[in-house]
Protein backbone atom coordinates (compact mmCIF):
# COMPACT_ATOMS: atom_id res chain seq x y z
CA UNK A 1 0.00 0.00 0.00
CA UNK A 2 1.27 3.43 -0.77
CA UNK A 3 -0.89 7.17 -0.38
CA UNK A 4 0.15 10.34 -1.97
CA UNK A 5 0.97 11.88 1.59
CA UNK A 6 3.99 13.70 2.15
CA UNK A 7 4.35 11.65 5.53
CA UNK A 8 7.94 12.36 6.35
CA UNK A 9 6.90 16.49 6.59
CA UNK A 10 3.63 15.18 8.64
CA UNK A 11 5.61 13.68 11.47
CA UNK A 12 8.59 15.84 10.89
CA UNK A 13 5.64 18.33 12.89
CA UNK A 14 4.52 16.39 15.38
CA UNK A 15 6.81 17.45 18.47
CA UNK A 16 6.16 16.66 22.00
CA UNK A 17 4.08 19.12 23.83
CA UNK A 18 1.81 19.91 20.42
CA UNK A 19 -1.49 20.51 21.38
CA UNK A 20 -4.59 19.23 20.21
CA UNK A 21 -5.98 21.07 18.02
CA UNK A 22 -2.60 21.47 16.16
CA UNK A 23 -2.27 17.55 16.38
CA UNK A 24 -5.37 17.53 14.23
CA UNK A 25 -4.64 19.50 11.78
CA UNK A 26 -1.60 18.29 11.08
CA UNK A 27 -1.80 14.46 11.48
CA UNK A 28 -5.23 13.04 12.86
CA UNK A 29 -7.76 14.81 9.80
CA UNK A 30 -5.23 13.49 7.20
CA UNK A 31 -5.32 10.22 8.76
CA UNK A 32 -9.09 10.16 8.90
CA UNK A 33 -8.77 10.93 5.21
CA UNK A 34 -6.76 8.39 4.30
CA UNK A 35 -9.43 6.23 6.43
CA UNK A 36 -12.12 7.25 4.00
CA UNK A 37 -14.11 9.73 6.19
CA UNK A 38 -14.90 12.95 5.06
CA UNK A 39 -15.84 16.49 6.51
CA UNK A 40 -18.85 17.02 5.99
CA UNK A 41 -20.15 14.25 4.46
CA UNK A 42 -19.45 10.96 6.81
CA UNK A 43 -17.44 13.07 9.50
CA UNK A 44 -18.01 15.79 12.24
CA UNK A 45 -16.11 17.82 14.51
CA UNK A 46 -16.76 18.07 18.00
CA UNK A 47 -20.19 16.63 17.56
CA UNK A 48 -22.16 16.56 21.57
CA UNK A 49 -23.89 13.09 22.34
CA UNK A 50 -25.85 12.36 25.46
CA UNK A 51 -27.36 8.74 26.47
CA UNK A 52 -28.04 7.26 29.82
CA UNK A 53 -25.16 4.82 30.98
CA UNK A 54 -26.48 2.31 34.13
CA UNK A 55 -28.82 4.49 34.86
CA UNK A 56 -26.70 7.93 34.80
CA UNK A 57 -26.90 10.57 32.32
CA UNK A 58 -24.17 11.51 30.24
CA UNK A 59 -22.63 13.57 27.67
CA UNK A 60 -19.73 13.22 25.71
CA UNK A 61 -18.38 15.29 22.55
CA UNK A 62 -15.95 13.01 20.41
CA UNK A 63 -13.10 14.87 18.96
CA UNK A 64 -14.56 13.09 15.49
CA UNK A 65 -17.17 11.20 14.87
CA UNK A 66 -17.59 9.27 11.56
CA UNK A 67 -20.15 7.17 9.58
CA UNK A 68 -19.49 4.38 7.07
CA UNK A 69 -21.48 6.39 4.96
CA UNK A 70 -23.49 9.68 4.42
CA UNK A 71 -26.41 8.98 6.53
CA UNK A 72 -25.32 10.01 10.03
CA UNK A 73 -29.18 8.89 11.18
CA UNK A 74 -27.29 5.71 11.58
CA UNK A 75 -25.03 4.87 14.72
CA UNK A 76 -21.37 5.98 13.82
CA UNK A 77 -18.52 2.93 12.69
CA UNK A 78 -15.79 5.72 14.37
CA UNK A 79 -15.31 7.90 17.08
CA UNK A 80 -12.06 9.62 17.52
CA UNK A 81 -10.20 10.93 20.56
CA UNK A 82 -6.95 12.56 20.43
CA UNK A 83 -4.81 14.27 22.74
CA UNK A 84 -1.15 16.46 22.90
CA UNK A 85 1.61 14.85 22.08
CA UNK A 86 3.05 13.95 25.43
CA UNK A 87 3.58 9.67 26.10
CA UNK A 88 1.21 10.81 29.45
CA UNK A 89 -1.57 11.25 27.40
CA UNK A 90 -3.03 8.08 25.62
CA UNK A 91 -4.51 6.45 29.03
CA UNK A 92 -6.77 9.45 29.27
CA UNK A 93 -7.52 9.27 25.65
CA UNK A 94 -8.26 5.46 25.66
CA UNK A 95 -10.53 5.83 28.75
CA UNK A 96 -12.64 8.68 27.01
CA UNK A 97 -13.27 6.71 24.26
CA UNK A 98 -14.30 3.81 25.47
CA UNK A 99 -17.53 6.13 27.36
CA UNK A 100 -17.96 7.68 24.01
CA UNK A 101 -18.44 4.35 22.21
CA UNK A 102 -20.92 3.57 24.50
CA UNK A 103 -22.69 7.08 24.16
CA UNK A 104 -23.03 7.74 20.70
CA UNK A 105 -23.57 3.35 20.35
CA UNK A 106 -19.99 3.51 17.75
CA UNK A 107 -18.47 0.16 17.01
CA UNK A 108 -15.35 1.87 17.39
CA UNK A 109 -13.37 4.10 19.42
CA UNK A 110 -9.36 5.34 18.41
CA UNK A 111 -7.11 6.60 21.01
CA UNK A 112 -4.17 8.28 19.71
CA UNK A 113 -1.33 11.07 21.15
CA UNK A 114 0.29 11.70 18.01
CA UNK A 115 3.08 9.52 19.39
CA UNK A 116 0.58 6.19 19.63
CA UNK A 117 -2.65 4.75 19.02
CA UNK A 118 -5.06 2.07 19.56
CA UNK A 119 -8.27 0.95 18.49
CA UNK A 120 -11.18 -0.40 20.26
CA UNK A 121 -14.24 -2.50 19.23
CA UNK A 122 -17.63 -1.84 21.27
CA UNK A 123 -20.30 -5.22 22.18
CA UNK A 124 -22.84 -3.78 23.70
CA UNK A 125 -21.86 -2.40 27.35
CA UNK A 126 -18.29 -3.90 26.75
CA UNK A 127 -15.60 -2.20 24.56
CA UNK A 128 -12.17 -4.32 24.29
CA UNK A 129 -9.20 -3.36 22.13
CA UNK A 130 -8.67 -4.73 18.73
CA UNK A 131 -5.12 -3.62 18.40
CA UNK A 132 -2.20 -3.60 20.72
CA UNK A 133 -0.77 -0.19 21.68
CA UNK A 134 0.99 0.91 18.87
CA UNK A 135 3.55 3.15 17.90
CA UNK A 136 3.18 6.01 14.71
CA UNK A 137 5.95 6.77 13.19
CA UNK A 138 6.95 7.57 9.45
CA UNK A 139 8.16 4.27 9.36
CA UNK A 140 4.87 2.71 10.54
CA UNK A 141 2.16 4.92 9.16
CA UNK A 142 1.81 3.07 5.84
CA UNK A 143 0.43 -0.34 8.02
CA UNK A 144 -0.85 1.30 10.34
CA UNK A 145 -3.23 2.82 7.78
CA UNK A 146 -3.85 -0.80 6.24
CA UNK A 147 -4.70 -2.23 9.68
CA UNK A 148 -7.16 0.30 10.28
CA UNK A 149 -8.68 -0.14 7.00
CA UNK A 150 -8.92 -3.56 7.35
CA UNK A 151 -10.59 -3.74 10.68
CA UNK A 152 -13.07 -0.80 10.04
CA UNK A 153 -14.46 -2.39 6.93
CA UNK A 154 -15.28 -6.20 9.34
CA UNK A 155 -16.02 -5.26 12.49
CA UNK A 156 -15.65 -8.91 14.59
CA UNK A 157 -19.22 -9.95 15.27
CA UNK A 158 -18.04 -12.12 18.45
CA UNK A 159 -17.07 -10.96 21.77
CA UNK A 160 -14.32 -13.63 23.16
CA UNK A 161 -15.45 -14.77 26.91
CA UNK A 162 -13.51 -16.26 29.85
CA UNK A 163 -15.33 -16.63 33.19
CA UNK A 164 -12.08 -17.95 35.15
CA UNK A 165 -10.09 -18.11 38.50
CA UNK A 166 -6.46 -19.74 38.72
CA UNK A 167 -7.97 -21.74 41.95
CA UNK A 168 -10.34 -24.80 41.06
CA UNK A 169 -13.40 -25.59 42.20
CA UNK A 170 -14.83 -22.24 41.56
CA UNK A 171 -17.67 -23.12 39.48
CA UNK A 172 -16.33 -21.94 36.16
CA UNK A 173 -17.88 -24.21 34.37
CA UNK A 174 -21.45 -23.96 35.39
CA UNK A 175 -21.13 -20.64 35.43
CA UNK A 176 -19.94 -20.76 31.72
CA UNK A 177 -22.73 -22.98 30.50
CA UNK A 178 -25.60 -21.05 32.11
CA UNK A 179 -24.24 -17.81 30.35
CA UNK A 180 -24.04 -19.42 27.28
CA UNK A 181 -27.72 -20.41 27.62
CA UNK A 182 -28.64 -17.23 28.96
CA UNK A 183 -27.63 -15.77 25.71
CA UNK A 184 -28.84 -18.24 23.55
CA UNK A 185 -32.25 -17.69 25.18
CA UNK A 186 -31.75 -14.06 24.27
CA UNK A 187 -31.27 -14.76 20.95
CA UNK A 188 -27.34 -14.49 20.70
CA UNK A 189 -25.91 -16.97 18.15
CA UNK A 190 -23.16 -19.03 20.60
CA UNK A 191 -20.05 -21.14 20.47
CA UNK A 192 -19.02 -22.90 23.95
CA UNK A 193 -15.50 -24.24 23.50
CA UNK A 194 -14.10 -26.92 25.98
CA UNK A 195 -10.28 -26.08 26.64
CA UNK A 196 -10.77 -27.69 30.06
CA UNK A 197 -8.69 -31.07 30.00
CA UNK A 198 -11.13 -32.41 32.98
CA UNK A 199 -13.74 -32.02 30.48
CA UNK A 200 -16.50 -31.16 32.25
CA UNK A 201 -18.16 -28.93 30.35
CA UNK A 202 -19.38 -31.85 28.26
CA UNK A 203 -21.99 -33.13 31.18
CA UNK A 204 -23.17 -29.60 31.35
CA UNK A 205 -24.65 -30.29 28.30
CA UNK A 206 -26.06 -33.91 28.41
CA UNK A 207 -22.68 -34.77 26.14
CA UNK A 208 -20.57 -37.91 26.32
CA UNK A 209 -17.66 -38.00 29.21
CA UNK A 210 -14.37 -36.62 27.27
CA UNK A 211 -12.88 -40.13 27.41
CA UNK A 212 -15.84 -41.22 25.71
CA UNK A 213 -16.60 -38.40 23.39
CA UNK A 214 -14.93 -39.85 19.63
CA UNK A 215 -15.80 -36.61 17.69
CA UNK A 216 -15.18 -36.47 13.57
CA UNK A 217 -11.89 -34.77 14.33
CA UNK A 218 -10.02 -34.24 17.69
CA UNK A 219 -8.94 -31.17 19.01
CA UNK A 220 -5.44 -32.12 18.61
CA UNK A 221 -6.10 -32.60 15.26
CA UNK A 222 -7.49 -29.36 14.67
CA UNK A 223 -4.69 -27.40 16.36
CA UNK A 224 -2.20 -29.09 14.46
CA UNK A 225 -4.10 -27.76 11.31
CA UNK A 226 -4.25 -24.40 12.55
CA UNK A 227 -0.66 -24.38 13.77
CA UNK A 228 0.13 -25.80 10.10
CA UNK A 229 -1.84 -22.92 8.44
CA UNK A 230 -4.22 -26.07 7.11
CA UNK A 231 -7.67 -24.97 6.74
CA UNK A 232 -9.88 -26.47 8.95
CA UNK A 233 -14.35 -27.47 8.81
CA UNK A 234 -15.54 -25.85 11.95
CA UNK A 235 -18.93 -27.95 11.03
CA UNK A 236 -16.37 -31.13 11.72
CA UNK A 237 -15.93 -29.97 15.41
CA UNK A 238 -19.51 -28.56 16.35
CA UNK A 239 -22.12 -30.05 18.23
CA UNK A 240 -25.43 -28.15 17.63
CA UNK A 241 -27.56 -28.71 20.75
CA UNK A 242 -31.34 -27.71 20.45
CA UNK A 243 -33.03 -26.37 23.72
CA UNK A 244 -36.83 -26.46 24.11
CA UNK A 245 -37.67 -24.38 27.43
CA UNK A 246 -41.29 -24.14 28.82
CA UNK A 247 -41.02 -20.87 30.36
CA UNK A 248 -43.93 -19.43 33.27
CA UNK A 249 -44.95 -16.15 32.98
CA UNK A 250 -47.79 -14.69 35.53
CA UNK A 251 -50.67 -15.33 32.85
CA UNK A 252 -49.11 -18.49 31.02
CA UNK A 253 -46.58 -20.71 29.79
CA UNK A 254 -44.16 -20.54 26.94
CA UNK A 255 -42.55 -22.69 24.62
CA UNK A 256 -39.45 -20.98 23.62
CA UNK A 257 -36.85 -23.09 21.67
CA UNK A 258 -32.84 -22.09 21.03
CA UNK A 259 -29.65 -23.60 19.74
CA UNK A 260 -26.02 -23.00 20.61
CA UNK A 261 -22.90 -24.87 18.86
CA UNK A 262 -20.25 -26.67 21.61
CA UNK A 263 -17.22 -28.00 20.93
CA UNK A 264 -16.72 -30.83 23.30
CA UNK A 265 -13.84 -31.45 25.49
CA UNK A 266 -12.62 -35.15 23.81
CA UNK A 267 -9.61 -37.67 24.70
CA UNK A 268 -7.03 -36.22 23.02
CA UNK A 269 -6.61 -33.28 26.31
CA UNK A 270 -3.66 -35.41 26.97
CA UNK A 271 -1.79 -36.12 23.89
CA UNK A 272 -2.53 -32.09 23.40
CA UNK A 273 -1.13 -31.32 26.70
CA UNK A 274 1.97 -33.62 26.08
CA UNK A 275 2.72 -32.19 23.15
CA UNK A 276 2.12 -28.37 23.86
CA UNK A 277 5.09 -26.28 23.18
CA UNK A 278 4.89 -22.15 23.92
CA UNK A 279 4.75 -21.67 20.10
CA UNK A 280 1.50 -22.74 19.89
CA UNK A 281 0.11 -20.68 22.62
CA UNK A 282 -1.55 -18.42 19.86
CA UNK A 283 -3.42 -21.80 18.29
CA UNK A 284 -7.14 -20.88 19.98
CA UNK A 285 -6.93 -17.25 18.97
CA UNK A 286 -6.10 -17.84 15.68
CA UNK A 287 -8.94 -20.91 15.35
CA UNK A 288 -11.40 -18.42 16.54
CA UNK A 289 -10.01 -15.55 13.99
CA UNK A 290 -10.27 -17.61 11.52
CA UNK A 291 -13.14 -19.74 12.15
CA UNK A 292 -15.42 -18.30 14.39
CA UNK A 293 -15.07 -14.35 15.09
CA UNK A 294 -17.21 -12.94 12.18
CA UNK A 295 -20.13 -15.33 12.78
CA UNK A 296 -20.84 -15.75 16.23
CA UNK A 297 -22.37 -12.94 18.56
CA UNK A 298 -20.73 -14.76 21.49
CA UNK A 299 -17.82 -17.21 22.27
CA UNK A 300 -17.50 -18.52 25.74
CA UNK A 301 -13.91 -20.87 26.62
CA UNK A 302 -14.14 -23.40 29.30
CA UNK A 303 -10.44 -23.16 30.51
CA UNK A 304 -8.82 -25.29 33.13
CA UNK A 305 -7.43 -23.14 35.94
CA UNK A 306 -3.86 -22.14 35.01
CA UNK A 307 -2.28 -20.01 33.28
CA UNK A 308 -0.02 -22.75 31.45
CA UNK A 309 -0.73 -24.79 28.33
CA UNK A 310 -4.20 -24.05 27.08
CA UNK A 311 -4.88 -21.68 30.18
CA UNK A 312 -2.67 -19.13 28.53
CA UNK A 313 -3.88 -20.17 25.04
CA UNK A 314 -7.78 -19.45 26.56
CA UNK A 315 -6.43 -15.76 28.04
CA UNK A 316 -4.55 -15.42 24.86
CA UNK A 317 -7.80 -15.53 22.79
CA UNK A 318 -10.14 -13.85 24.99
CA UNK A 319 -11.09 -10.47 24.35
CA UNK A 320 -12.63 -9.95 27.97
CA UNK A 321 -12.24 -11.87 31.25
CA UNK A 322 -14.40 -12.56 34.18
CA UNK A 323 -12.89 -13.64 37.33
CA UNK A 324 -14.47 -15.56 39.82
CA UNK A 325 -14.36 -15.37 43.39
CA UNK A 326 -15.96 -17.36 46.34
CA UNK A 327 -16.17 -16.41 50.08
CA UNK A 328 -12.51 -18.23 50.82
CA UNK A 329 -10.07 -15.58 50.78
CA UNK A 330 -7.59 -17.19 48.32
CA UNK A 331 -9.82 -16.90 45.23
CA UNK A 332 -9.32 -13.13 45.71
CA UNK A 333 -5.77 -13.28 46.21
CA UNK A 334 -5.58 -15.58 43.01
CA UNK A 335 -7.36 -12.83 41.20
CA UNK A 336 -4.71 -10.56 42.41
CA UNK A 337 -2.12 -12.49 41.03
CA UNK A 338 -4.22 -13.01 37.97
CA UNK A 339 -4.25 -9.74 36.77
CA UNK A 340 -0.68 -8.84 37.71
CA UNK A 341 0.31 -11.79 35.39
CA UNK A 342 -1.61 -10.49 32.55
CA UNK A 343 -0.14 -7.33 32.86
CA UNK A 344 3.11 -8.75 33.01
CA UNK A 345 3.33 -11.79 30.79
CA UNK A 346 6.39 -12.09 28.06
CA UNK A 347 4.26 -14.26 25.95
CA UNK A 348 0.95 -11.89 25.73
CA UNK A 349 3.83 -9.15 24.88
CA UNK A 350 5.57 -11.51 21.82
CA UNK A 351 2.09 -12.27 20.76
CA UNK A 352 1.44 -8.37 20.08
CA UNK A 353 -1.60 -9.44 21.15
CA UNK A 354 -4.79 -6.64 23.47
CA UNK A 355 -4.46 -8.49 26.62
CA UNK A 356 -8.10 -9.16 27.76
CA UNK A 357 -10.37 -6.57 29.30
CA UNK A 358 -11.10 -7.56 33.34
CA UNK A 359 -13.76 -5.12 34.88
CA UNK A 360 -16.00 -7.36 36.22
CA UNK A 361 -16.12 -10.53 38.74
CA UNK A 362 -18.63 -12.98 39.83
CA UNK A 363 -19.24 -13.98 43.52
CA UNK A 364 -20.18 -17.44 43.88
CA UNK A 365 -20.65 -17.51 47.44
CA UNK A 366 -22.10 -21.42 47.52
CA UNK A 367 -23.86 -19.86 50.69
CA UNK A 368 -27.61 -21.03 51.21
CA UNK A 369 -29.42 -18.14 53.76
CA UNK A 370 -29.88 -14.53 51.99
CA UNK A 371 -27.82 -13.35 55.25
CA UNK A 372 -24.85 -15.45 54.69
CA UNK A 373 -24.14 -14.47 51.28
CA UNK A 374 -24.53 -10.86 51.63
CA UNK A 375 -21.83 -11.15 55.19
CA UNK A 376 -19.88 -12.85 52.79
CA UNK A 377 -20.25 -10.98 49.80
CA UNK A 378 -19.00 -7.97 52.02
CA UNK A 379 -15.95 -9.11 53.21
CA UNK A 380 -15.19 -10.46 49.57
CA UNK A 381 -15.53 -7.01 48.40
CA UNK A 382 -14.06 -5.36 51.17
CA UNK A 383 -10.50 -7.43 50.77
CA UNK A 384 -10.74 -6.28 47.00
CA UNK A 385 -10.78 -2.72 47.69
CA UNK A 386 -8.04 -3.17 49.79
CA UNK A 387 -6.30 -4.68 46.72
CA UNK A 388 -7.07 -1.42 44.51
CA UNK A 389 -9.44 -4.01 41.65
CA UNK A 390 -11.40 -1.31 39.75
CA UNK A 391 -14.35 -3.93 39.25
CA UNK A 392 -17.88 -4.27 39.11
CA UNK A 393 -19.20 -7.32 41.51
CA UNK A 394 -21.94 -9.56 40.94
CA UNK A 395 -23.02 -12.18 42.86
CA UNK A 396 -24.64 -15.24 42.58
CA UNK A 397 -27.44 -17.24 44.93
CA UNK A 398 -28.91 -20.37 45.55
CA UNK A 399 -25.86 -22.21 44.64
CA UNK A 400 -27.13 -25.68 45.23
CA UNK A 401 -30.08 -25.38 43.04
CA UNK A 402 -27.33 -24.50 40.15
CA UNK A 403 -25.08 -27.74 41.09
CA UNK A 404 -27.95 -29.61 40.79
CA UNK A 405 -29.44 -28.54 37.91
CA UNK A 406 -26.15 -29.90 36.27
CA UNK A 407 -26.16 -32.90 37.17
CA UNK A 408 -28.96 -33.39 34.91
CA UNK A 409 -27.12 -32.36 32.15
CA UNK A 410 -28.99 -29.38 31.45
CA UNK A 411 -28.09 -25.50 32.95
CA UNK A 412 -30.12 -23.85 35.44
CA UNK A 413 -31.52 -21.73 33.04
CA UNK A 414 -32.67 -24.58 30.63
CA UNK A 415 -33.88 -26.72 33.78
CA UNK A 416 -35.66 -24.36 36.12
CA UNK A 417 -36.38 -21.17 33.26
CA UNK A 418 -38.38 -19.14 35.92
CA UNK A 419 -36.36 -20.05 39.05
CA UNK A 420 -34.42 -17.70 41.05
CA UNK A 421 -31.68 -18.86 39.90
CA UNK A 422 -31.83 -18.94 36.50
CA UNK A 423 -33.15 -14.74 36.89
CA UNK A 424 -29.44 -14.90 38.70
CA UNK A 425 -28.02 -15.14 35.23
CA UNK A 426 -30.12 -13.29 33.13
CA UNK A 427 -29.23 -10.34 35.14
CA UNK A 428 -25.46 -11.31 34.89
CA UNK A 429 -25.53 -11.00 31.00
CA UNK A 430 -27.47 -7.98 31.19
CA UNK A 431 -25.75 -6.31 33.69
CA UNK A 432 -22.10 -7.96 32.12
CA UNK A 433 -22.91 -7.26 28.89
CA UNK A 434 -25.82 -5.06 27.87
CA UNK A 435 -28.53 -8.11 26.58
CA UNK A 436 -32.03 -7.91 27.56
Amino acid sequence: MSTTRDWKSIFSNIQPGLLEAGLEQIFVQPLLEELNFYAPNNQQKDKEWSAKLDGQPVKVKPDYTCWKTDDQSVPPLLVVEDKKVHPSQLNDAIQQVQIQMRVTSATFGLATNGLEYQLWQRHGKVCVPRTVVSPLSVETIENTIETLKNILAKPKTALTVMFWNEKGGIGKTTITANVAAALALKSKKILVINLDFQGDLNAAFGLEPRLEYRPFITLEEVFQKVSANEPVEINQLIRTKHFKIRSSTFLQQQLVECALDIIPGDYSFEMILESWSQQGVDVVKRFIDQQAAYTYDYILLDVAPSLRDLGIAGVVAADFLCPIVDNQGFAVDATLRVLKTLESNMIIKELSVPVPVVNSIVFNPRLQTVGTVKSARAKVEEKLKSLNINYQIYALNNYVEIDNAAATGLPVVFHKPGSKSAATFNDLVRSIFGVE
